[in-house]
């Protein structure tokens, strides 16, 4: 259990620093004459950026468990999160898109959560906020709760 407490702990201090840091983007966007849907968006964007981060945070922990090097974590961390980045819907829209990469854009996790935090802001969802939380919370439950058993492998 105590384990348990500081994988916990490590998750949730990366999860909050990255939202932190998420929010400050929203606020310079803000300053910068981009202005939200509604004000309860900037809750379901806070929302999606907590999952992401929560996601991104949990695979972290569950890959740094494995390594005994840490020199080569960051380039796995790169290998892994490049593609997922670059296989999302962050830099095209999915409408236009052939019917193959629309399929691997749906099996990809973090398309659900760009398309909660866009869907938040500016009102255009191509799921809807429910299934995009739905999904992406699962995913990360999932994932922290892989990373607390590898982490409880770890011999010290």
């Amino acid at each position: 259990m105590p384990r348990l407490h500081i994988v916990l702990g490590r998750i949730l201090g990366g999860a909050t620093v990255a939202v932190v840091q998420g929010v400050i983007m929203l606020l310079v966007c803000v300053a910068t004459g981009f202005r939200p849907s509604s004000g309860p968006s900037i809750a379901g964007a806070a929302l999606m950026m907590f999952l992401i981060a929560v996601l991104f945070a949990g695979i972290g922990t569950a890959i740094a468990s494995l390594v005994e090097d840490m020199q080569g974590f960051p380039l796995i961390m790169n290998f892994l999160v490049v593609p997922l980045f670059f296989f999302s819907n962050a830099l095209f829209p999915m409408q236009g898109a052939p019917r193959l990469l629309r399929l691997v854009l749906s099996l990809n996790p973090v398309t659900y959560g760009i398309d909660g935090l866009r869907g938040s802001l500016d009102g255009s969802f191509r799921f809807d906020l429910g299934t995009d939380a739905a999904i992406l919370g699962a995913l990360a439950a999932c994932v922290v709760a892989f990373a607390s058993w590898l982490f409880s492998k770890i011999q010290i």
